[in-house]
């Protein structure tokens, strides 16, 4: 699954996490959720540097990212425990953190498989039979882009009406992560479609009689504009809240 398709599904889920936990609301960046749920192919940045890393191999081992993941939560638990601190929320946080990971795993790469989950300990293939880079690849993506963007306008149309235009999709504005993740997010959907056009004419994607290089074009480019608009409407609702504040 394309960049798109990966954040898409990260933000359904952590989103849904969210409206249930005021703990995932307060920790979680979703600039943060967006830009895990496609760290599993920094491996194709590794290939084309030279480093022998095979795509869809050891940053793509659901069982590897969970034993880390889980193995995280926990020394984070007992440190916070140690500080008496919030441990609730941080191992909140840090448990939509995987999930986002997990997702790009366990869900995207299944639906456009073949992907061995349990890779380099075991062989359990898993395969959506959707070809990557057919028409019926690209469709999904954009349902669900289209989802999201419907979910964001939604959100900001019923914030906007309340007093206060406290636009924040059920998470907290984070000032330092927000500023960095979201130019990641958007830098990297850039490099992944320009990565995509230069394949299209060789054997790396399964591009069928039908072109959907427009298609593809606008996927990318939708989810830039989406990513963009959730990170200027966060923006423009924190610096509205701030001055609320300082006025009152």
């Amino acid at each position: 699954m394309f960049f798109p398709g990966h954040i898409a599904i990260a933000f359904f889920i952590v989103y849904t996490m969210a409206i249930k936990s005021y703990d995932i609301r307060k920790t979680v960046s979703i600039a943060l959720v967006m830009f895990l749920s496609i760290i599993p192919d920094i491996d194709i940045i590794f290939r084309s540097a030279g480093l022998e890393v095979g795509h869809r191999t050891i940053t793509h081992s659901a069982i590897v990212w969970t034993t880390i993941g889980g193995a995280a939560i926990l020394l984070l638990t007992i440190f916070f425990l140690k500080e008496n601190r919030q441990v609730k929320v941080v191992t909140a946080g840090a448990a939509a953190c995987l999930v986002a990971y997990l997702s790009h795993i366990v869900i995207g790469d299944v639906i456009i498989g073949p992907i061995n989950i349990l890779y380099p300990f075991g062989n359990f293939v898993l395969n959506g039979n959707i070809k990557n880079g057919s028409l019926a690849h690209i469709l999904i993506e954009i349902i669900l882009l289209s989802t999201m963007a419907a979910v964001v306008v939604t959100a900001y149309y019923f914030s906007h009406n309340k007093k206060g235009k406290n636009f924040n999709l059920f998470f907290d504005y984070h000032r330092r992560l927000d500023r960095l993740f979201y130019p990641l997010i958007i830098f990297a959907m850039i490099i992944s479609l320009v990565y995509l056009l230069q394949g299209a004419n060789t054997d790396d994607l399964s591009w069928h009689s039908i072109n959907v290089i427009p298609l593809l074009v606008l996927l990318h480019l939708s989810a830039v504009f989406i990513i963009a608009l959730i990170w200027l409407m966060s923006t423009r609702a924190k610096n509205s809240n701030s001055s609320n504040i300082t006025v009152s």
